[in-house]
């Protein structure tokens, strides 16, 4: 193999690969489900403390009811399960959409370097297919979490200012497109990912070098239906959405850390053969 090909274009794709690592972050998909159940045992402390005032307010005026100490410990416990189930809810929404972003960029660098390998190669046969694909892929953009993040969390604080409001529903919606985007992008996103890489295994086959390209993983999922459930169960259903939002990306990326090591493989069975134009 000619060590100026090796260095030009097998090393960047396997520096990309490298990457993976890092932007390829695997959650565990309990998370979203733990946040939950944190927000709903510090609703349901709160909740229990209030019946008891209820009970002894049917008795005594409720201005001259005390609260006991124990009644205290667990309105505190109550207000920071929930502040904490809260927290580890926005920092999770903040992490799906930034390593979202970060897998798309990722994997769209890959994709270029691995079809500019193959023009480098003399393989022009379907680049221009691919070229096309990679436009597709373009058009997902970035999703800016930050930006998301903080409009979540601007609505969540007039809503629990204004309590159940139209407010609420905001909310609501704002989490329903979060949700939506993050389903739908990584559908997409798989399946040109597919077509790209079939693209290059037909042109390696040229040369009679073979590898297996990435699979589909994500199950289909009509976001529409998911929007519908979400709001007649009052966001109840948000619940499971987020578990599939976190496991479906987990398949993505472990399916990417099986095909591309035979990539790279490919790649340099290619370059250690004789470059023709």
């Amino acid at each position: 193999m000619s060590n100026d090909y090796y260095s030009i274009y097998v090393e960047p794709v396997k520096s990309i690969v490298e990457k993976g690592k890092q932007a390829d972050k695997i959650i565990p998909s309990w998370l979203p489900v733990l946040s939950f159940l944190i927000q709903i045992t510090g609703s349901f402390i709160l909740f229990s403390v209030a019946v008891s005032l209820a009970q002894r307010a049917s008795i005594t005026p409720l201005y001259s009811i005390e609260l006991s100490h124990e009644e205290e410990l667990r309105i505190k416990a109550g207000y920071t399960l929930i502040t904490l189930g809260a927290l580890l809810f926005i920092s999770l929404l903040y992490i799906l959409i930034r390593r979202r972003d970060d897998h798309f960029s990722r994997s769209l660098e890959l994709m270029e370097h691995v079809k500019d390998s193959l023009r480098a190669a003399g393989l022009a046969n379907n680049l221009a297919k691919m070229e096309e694909i990679l436009t597709r892929l373009k058009i997902l953009g970035e999703r800016n979490p930050g930006l998301w993040v903080t409009t979540y969390l601007v609505v969540s604080l007039f809503s629990g200012i204004l309590g159940w409001s139209i407010l609420f529903w905001l909310q609501l919606l704002v989490l329903i497109y979060i949700l939506h985007f993050l389903t739908s992008d990584f559908a997409k996103h798989e399946e040109y990912e597919r077509q790209f890489f079939y693209e290059v295994r037909k042109t390696l086959w040229s040369r009679q070098i073979d590898f297996e390209p990435p699979q589909i993983t994500i199950e289909p999922r009509n976001t529409l239906v998911y929007a519908i459930a979400s709001l007649i169960t009052l966001g109840l259903f948000t619940i499971y959405w987020l578990y599939v939002v976190t496991a479906d990306p987990n398949k993505h990326f472990y399916e990417h850390r099986r095909f591309e090591p035979s990539l790279i493989e490919a790649l340099e069975q290619l370059f250690s053969r004789p470059i023709t134009s």
